[in-house]
């Protein structure tokens, strides 16, 4: 389970990570406003683009991160996620019980007369269910394995019989192993630039905006943290909630086509360059 979760964490990331900037730094500011260090700081005659540049720098790093993990990270997980799950799901299926009628190991319809244990079986008998193969095997003993996904009946002190057109024949064995690898051709990582050739532009475009969100929103995020507290209330939470739902409905909604897509960050940078010039750039 806990590998299940380790393939899930590159998509939740993709989505938390710039949010979870977003907000702290706006929260960071407006702590600082609150507390008067930035009135302190400006004081010293430092410029809110002096205050900026570490914002600038942080949100660059993030970006960029979210930007390696949703376009080259998250496709390979989401396919080692639909292997594992596959893979799980074929273990279940060759869970072998004995005196059940009607089980399956591959092309194998198989019988168990006892277990040893979950993996150790006695009395085993198998008919091949392939047209182009009639062969019925018996074996006294048998262990079932799984290697990395391919799965193995061990057997043991038995007899196989091939049914030929004109005769049967007959053949003792000590060990004999009967193997199934599932096929997960369909489940393998086809390449990073092969993937997104076969992807929707709308998954693309909103990878891309969310991957991004940081770096447009970095006049949105002065404006919203530094605030006078003689004269406006600390509203930095609702006010971040806000830009996010706005932001990610507007994605949601305009990242049809890349054409659209183009319209959001365009959009975003003109509000956040709006609020900047009449709360901050007037003032400070």
């Amino acid at each position: 389970m806990i590998q299940f979760y380790f393939f899930s964490v590159p998509e939740i990331l993709l989505y938390t990570f710039p949010i979870t900037f977003f907000v702290s730094a706006i929260i960071t500011l407006a702590k600082m406003s609150f507390d008067l260090e930035l009135i302190v700081v400006f004081t010293l005659q430092a410029t809110v683009k002096e205050i900026l540049k570490p914002f600038i720098y942080l949100a660059i790093l993030v970006s960029v991160t979210t930007l390696i993990m949703g376009f080259w990270i998250k496709p390979q997980t989401l396919y080692k996620t639909k292997e594992f799950i596959y893979l799980k799901q074929k273990n279940a299926q060759v869970n072998i019980k004995p005196s059940e009628f009607g089980q399956n190991f591959g092309s194998w319809l198989l019988f168990v007369k006892d277990k040893k244990d979950e993996r150790d079986f006695k009395d085993i008998v198998l008919l091949s269910i392939d047209p182009n193969n009639k062969t019925f095997i018996s074996a006294g003993e048998a262990n079932f394995l799984n290697s990395d996904g391919e799965f193995r009946l061990k057997l043991k002190e038995g007899n196989a019989y091939n049914f030929l057109d004109d005769e049967i024949e007959q053949i003792q064995f000590q060990d004999m192993s009967l193997n199934e690898s599932p096929s997960i051709d369909g489940l393998k990582f086809p390449g990073v630039i092969e993937y997104w050739k076969d992807t929707s532009p709308f998954k693309i475009a909103f990878t891309f905006l969310t991957a991004i969100f940081p770096l447009l929103s970095i006049l949105m995020i002065i404006s919203l943290g530094i605030f006078n507290p003689r004269y406006e209330k600390n509203r930095s939470v609702p006010y971040s909630i806000t830009a996010i739902l706005i932001y990610f409905v507007l994605a949601e909604n305009f990242a049809k086509t890349y054409e659209m897509a183009a319209i959001i960050p365009i959009v975003w940078l003109g509000v956040s360059y709006g609020l900047y010039y009449f709360r901050i750039r007037k003032i400070y």
